[in-house]
């Protein structure tokens, strides 16, 4: 029991100086980033096999996970407040797919027109799943790097491999401009 003349300890007056939770925060981040993926690749075939891209998205949604879950532990153990910003909204997770699909499409059509991709048959949904694992990956990890203290190259590239592995479902052929 605390009575009105005892002294904070160490902790409670390092807690409220915000430099520290930040390192605190970026470490336990940093962590997850470094380690989680480490130990999710022992149980990732090597290259030739066709679980791999498919495995390596789900390793990569999983790091993203753990980083979202160790951001909202770290905010309740340092700020005790419930991280809200990291709460699962359904209708505006609708909103921003389709503003991102709109987007999307608007930067497509746009290279389209002036001539620096060409469409061709698709391969229907081959892919999709980790295309789609991948960029969800990525827009999870992104601002998370940066609330972390800025953007590392793994947390900037971590949704990467599988992207680049991903057969892409729209084929679509980026083009270089004529010179």
């Amino acid at each position: 029991m605390k009575t009105l003349s005892s002294k904070p300890g160490i902790w409670e007056r390092m807690n409220h100086w915000i430099p520290w939770r930040m390192l605190i925060m970026s470490v336990m981040l940093l962590i997850v980033v470094i380690v989680t993926p480490r130990v999710l690749d022992l149980g990732i075939p090597a290259e030739p096999s066709a679980w791999r891209p498919s495995l390596v998205a789900l390793r990569n949604l999983l790091v993203a996970g753990a980083m979202a879950w160790i951001y909202a532990f770290s905010v309740k153990l340092l700020e005790r407040r419930p991280a809200i910003e990291v709460k699962p909204r359904p209708l505006d997770l609708l909103t921003g797919t389709l503003i991102g699909a709109a987007l999307i499409s608007a930067v497509y059509a746009g290279l389209w027109v002036t001539g620096h991709a060409s469409f061709a048959a698709g391969t229907g949904t081959t892919g999709l799943f980790t295309a789609i694992a991948g960029v969800f990956g990525a827009a999870l990890v992104e601002p998370l790097a940066s609330i972390s203290g800025g953007t590392s190259p793994r947390a900037a590239s971590m949704a990467r491999p599988s992207r680049e592995r991903a057969s892409d479902p729209l084929n679509v052929h980026m083009q270089q401009p004529a010179s």
